[in-house]
C-alpha cells in the first residue's frame, strides 16, 4: 500500500531520505544503534511520524497493558524501588523493579524516569510506569538535540569531518553513562576511613553522593600492622601499598553480596557496610514477607515468571544462600552503580540523521561563534564540502525548513501581540500548505468544529510557547521537492538569509537534529608504561584499566594485532630478506626492553624529514626501521 509503512528500518526516522545517498542512510542505521541516550533530548522539529512507534518495541518504555492494581510499593532508596501489581483481566500478580540507572554493556546505559505511584492505587491502561529519557509520556521517541546550524568554512577548524560547536551546544548534548564497579573485599582486607571521622567510619560515598575514589582497601601485613591500623593512618591512602578503586558519577545503588560471618564484621571498620547490609536486608525481607502473604492466598499460577524469578533470588540477598562456593570466594563483593553525566568534549563524535558523522574539533565560547546582526548565535558549524562529498542533500532541506519555520513563528508571535489571530492563522496555514500538505489537511480538518475561532486561538497561543514549528516530512515520498522550496522562497520574499557579523555573505541558519555517538574522546585515549615483560617474554595483561579501577594501563607498550597485520601487508612475500628483517624486528621489540625503549623514543621524539639522522645503540633497530619506513619514502642516514 502506497500510503502505509510497516516499522522495519531506522530509515523511517529520516525525513526526505529519498534525497540522500543510500550508503549514508545505511550509515545512519548503524549510528542510531551507537547513539547515547541524552539526559534531556528534544523531539525533532522535522519529524517523520514514525517516532511514536518505536516505544512499542522498546524495553526502556513500560506502560500498563491493562488496569493494574498496586498492592505494594517497597523502596530501597530514591533510585531503586519495587512494585507488586495485580492485573485483574489476566488474574496475574507481577513484580516491577524500578531502577534509575540501567546498564547495558561496559559503561553504556540510560537513565530511567518513574511515574509517582502509590500503594493501593490503580495504574490506568496505557499509562506509563517508567521510561527512559528518550521517551515522553506518549511514547514519542526523542534521541538527539535540535541545534542551530550553519555551513561555513570557519577559521581552518572544520575541514573534512571536523565540527565546531558552541559551549551552549556542548552543555545541551549531555549523555548518561552507567558505570558499574564490583569490588572484592577479602578476609585480610580493611576498607579505609576516607569519608568519615572519628565518630563514624565511612569507607565509600553514600547513595546520591559523588567522588572519584569509591573505596580504598588496605591488606593486613603482620610486620606493619601496628602502624598501618592506627586510626590516624586510616584516613589517608598509601599510594604504594593500598588498593584504590576509582569511580565516576553519582552513586545510585549499592549492592552487597556477603559471605562473611556476622562476627567478622563487628569492628568499627565495617560500620558503614553493616548499615548498608541492614538496609538491604530490610528491603528484601519486606518484599519476601509481602510475596509470602500473597502465596498463602493464591495459586502459583497467579504469579508472573518475573515475580517468581525475583523471589528466588531474595534468599541470596538475605544471606540464606551462599552466593559463592567457599573455595571460590569467602569474603564480600560490593557492587556500585554510578550515573555519570558527560557533555560534549573535543574528540567526541556526533551525527545528523543523514550519515553526516563528524568529530568535535573545537568548542568555542558562545561569543566566538557566528552571530547574526539580530543576535542569534550558531550552535554548530559544518563544512559545506560535507554535503557535496556525501551527496546527502536532505540535511540542507532540514536546515532550510527550520530556518523558514523559525521566521514564520516569529511572525505568528508578532501578530498575536496585537491579537491579530486571523493573520497569524493565514500565514501558518499558507506555510504548511507548501511544505507539508498532509499536515495542512490534518489541521484544517481538525479546525473545522463549532468552537473553531476559540480553538484556533488556543492552538496558536500554544505554538508561541515553542522555540520552532514542528513540520511533518515523510521519509520516502510526499515530502518537499525543489519545486516546493522555490515556491517557499517566492511566497515569503521578506524572509531572507541572515547577515552575520564579520562574515561577508548572508547565510541560512536553521536547526538540525544531532545525535551523540558512543565514540567519545575519553575512550580513545590510553597511556601505558614501557615496563618489563613477564616470564613468557610478553607484556602482561592488566584488566584494571579496562574496568576503570586505575587511571591508566600499566601494561607495557606492545605491537598490536592490527600493527602486525599492516606490516605483513607491506612485506614482499617472495622476499626472504624482508621476511627475515620483519621477524628480527618483532623479536627485538618483544624480547629486549632496551631496544624497545630506543625504538619508541625514536619514533615519538625525532623529526620526520625525508632523511633522518639517528644514532641508536643497536644497529639492528636502524636496519629494521629503514626497511619499514621505505613504504613512506623515508630513509635513515648515518647507518652504523
Amino acid at each position: 500500500m502506497k500510503e502505509k509503512h510497516d516499522f522495519l528500518s531506522e530509515e523511517l526516522l529520516v525525513p526526505n531520505c529519498n534525497k540522500s545517498d543510500t550508503m549514508r542512510l545505511n550509515m545512519f542505521n548503524n549510528h542510531l544503534s551507537q547513539s547515547l541516550v541524552l539526559d534531556n533530548p528534544d523531539f525533532p522539529y522535522i519529524f517523520t511520524n514514525f517516532e511514536s512507534q518505536i516505544g512499542d518495541y522498546s524495553s526502556s518504555y513500560l506502560k500498563a497493558e491493562n488496569d493494574l492494581e498496586v498492592f505494594y510499593v517497597v523502596e530501597k532508596n530514591k533510585f531503586h524501588k519495587v512494585l507488586i501489581t495485580y492485573d485483574k483481566e489476566k488474574n496475574l500478580f507481577d513484580l516491577i523493579e524500578m531502577k534509575t540507572a540501567i546498564n547495558i554493556t561496559e559503561n553504556y546505559g540510560y537513565k530511567m524516569l518513574f511515574s509517582d505511584i502509590k500503594p493501593n492505587t490503580i495504574i490506568k491502561k496505557d499509562s506509563y510506569i517508567m521510561r527512559s529519557t528518550s521517551y515522553d509520556e506518549e511514547k514519542n521517541f526523542s534521541y538527539g538535540k535540535n541545534l542551530k546550524t550553519v555551513y561555513l568554512s570557519y577559521k581552518e577548524s572544520n575541514y573534512e569531518d571536523a565540527i565546531v560547536v558552541s559551549e551552549s551546544a556542548s552543555n545541551k548534548m549531555v549523555a548518561n553513562f552507567v558505570n558499574q564497579v564490583e569490588i572484592n573485599i577479602n578476609p585480610n582486607d580493611l576498607p579505609l576511613n576516607l569519608y568519615g571521622d572519628e565518630n563514624f567510619y565511612k569507607s565509600f560515598p553514600n547513595i546520591g553522593e559523588e567522588s572519584n575514589i569509591l573505596i580504598a582497601l588496605r591488606r593486613f601485613k603482620n610486620d606493619l600492622m601496628l602502624y598501618e591500623l592506627k586510626n590516624e593512618n586510616l584516613f589517608e591512602i598509601n599510594k604504594n601499598t593500598d588498593n584504590v578503586y576509582l569511580g565516576k558519577g553519582k552513586v545510585v545503588d549499592v549492592e552487597i553480596f556477603n559471605n562473611f560471618k556476622e562476627t567478622e564484621l563487628v569492628d568499627s571498620y565495617f560500620q558503614q557496610i553493616r548499615d548498608y547490609l541492614s538496609l538491604q536486608k530490610i528491603f528484601y525481607s519486606d518484599i519476601k514477607e509481602k510475596i509470602d502473604k500473597l502465596f498463602s492466598k493464591y495459586s502459583k499460577s497467579n504469579f508472573s515468571d518475573n515475580l517468581l524469578f525475583f523471589y528466588s533470588r531474595i534468599d541470596g540477598y538475605l544471606g540464606n544462600k551462599k552466593w559463592f562456593k567457599k573455595n571460590e570466594f569467602s569474603g564480600m563483593i560490593i557492587k556500585f552503580t554510578l550515573l555519570e553525566k558527560n557533555n560534549l568534549k573535543i574528540g567526541d563524535k556526533i551525527t545528523n540523521r543523514y550519515g553526516g558523522k563528524g568529530v568535535i574539533s573545537k568548542i568555542l565560547p558562545d561569543n566566538e561563534m557566528p552571530k547574526t546582526e539580530e543576535g542569534e548565535i550558531a550552535d554548530v558549524i559544518l563544512s559545506p564540502l560535507g554535503v557535496i562529498n556525501r551527496t546527502n542533500i536532505a540535511q540542507l532541506i532540514e536546515v532550510h525548513l527550520n530556518f523558514y519555520s523559525y521566521e514564520i513563528l516569529k511572525k505568528i508571535k508578532t501578530f498575536l501581540e496585537t491579537e491579530d489571530y486571523s493573520s497569524a492563522y493565514k500565514i501558518y496555514m499558507k506555510y504548511l500548505k507548501i511544505v507539508s500538505i498532509k499536515q495542512y489537511d490534518f489541521l484544517k480538518k481538525k479546525f473545522e468544529r463549532k468552537d473553531k475561532n476559540s480553538y484556533i486561538k488556543s492552538y496558536l497561543r500554544e505554538l508561541t510557547k515553542k522555540n520552532n514549528l514542528y513540520i511533518y516530512q515523510a521519509p520516502f515520498y510526499g515530502n518537499v521537492s525543489l519545486d516546493e522550496l522555490i515556491l517557499l522562497q517566492e511566497s515569503f520574499k521578506d524572509i531572507v538569509p541572515y547577515k552575520f557579523e564579520n562574515i561577508e555573505n548572508p547565510l541560512i541558519m536553521g536547526d538540525m537534529y544531532f545525535l551523540k555517538l558512543k565514540h567519545y574522546a575519553f575512550s580513545k585515549f590510553s597511556a601505558r608504561s614501557a615496563g618489563n615483560l613477564n616470564l613468557k617474554m610478553v607484556p602482561s595483561k592488566d584488566t584494571n584499566f579496562k574496568n576503570k579501577l586505575i587511571s591508566y594501563s600499566k601494561t607495557p607498550i606492545r605491537l598490536g594485532e592490527m600493527e602486525l597485520f599492516n606490516m605483513l601487508i607491506l612485506i614482499n612475500k617472495d622476499s626472504k630478506e624482508q621476511k627475515r628483517i620483519f621477524k628480527k624486528f618483532v623479536n627485538i621489540y618483544g624480547l629486549s626492553t632496551i631496544n624497545r625503549r630506543d625504538a619508541i623514543n625514536f619514533l615519538l621524539k625525532e623529526k620526520f624529514d625525508k632523511n633522518i639522522e639517528v644514532n641508536l645503540k643497536d644497529n639492528n633497530i636502524q636496519i629494521i626501521l629503514n626497511e619499514l619506513l621505505k613504504v613512506i619514502g623515508v630513509k635513515l642516514k648515518n647507518e652504523v
